[in-house]
Parts: structure tokens; C-alpha cells; sequence
């Protein structure tokens, strides 16, 4: 069962995702320490951002999806 969509609110950290190490050190490196902020990207964005490789863009739209914050039918933000 997939919980219904939680508002991403701006103090909302990406620890929230339980990312790989990995993953989440591409994220900070680049200043975006919020769902928000994540999901204010666009998927260009997300996936220029150095050393994301298309294996952790899949990992981030995985974690969102099940921590609440999107619903997989209607993807939003770097997702869509």
C-alpha cells in the first residue's frame, strides 16, 4: 500500500529519504537539503547535477514515491 502524498514542506530534510551514502552526498554537495528544494528541480536539473548518475535519479523517485511525497500516477517535480 502506498501512503497518501505528504506535503513537502521546507523543513522537511532529504534524510527523510534514507538515500544511499552515495546519493545523498550528491544532493547536499549540490545545496539541496529539502524535499522542497528537490522537488522544486526540473529533471534536467536533477540530472546535471555532478556525479548523479541515472541509477540514483531512479533511487531518489523510489524513495519519494514511498515516503509519501508523490504519488506515482502523478508525478510532480524532477519526475514528471
Amino acid at each position: 500500500m502506498i501512503p497518501t502524498r505528504r506535503p513537502a514542506t521546507p523543513d522537511t530534510l532529504i534524510e527523510t529519504l534514507d538515500l544511499h551514502v552515495r546519493t545523498h552526498n550528491v544532493l547536499k554537495r549540490s545545496q539541496i537539503d529539502s524535499i522542497s528544494a528537490l522537488m522544486a528541480l526540473s529533471k534536467a536539473d536533477l540530472l546535471g547535477l555532478r556525479n548523479l548518475r541515472p541509477e540514483n535519479y531512479h533511487e531518489i523517485r523510489q524513495a519519494v514515491i514511498q515516503h509519501g511525497f508523490m504519488d506515482p500516477d502523478r508525478p510532480i517535480g524532477p519526475f514528471k
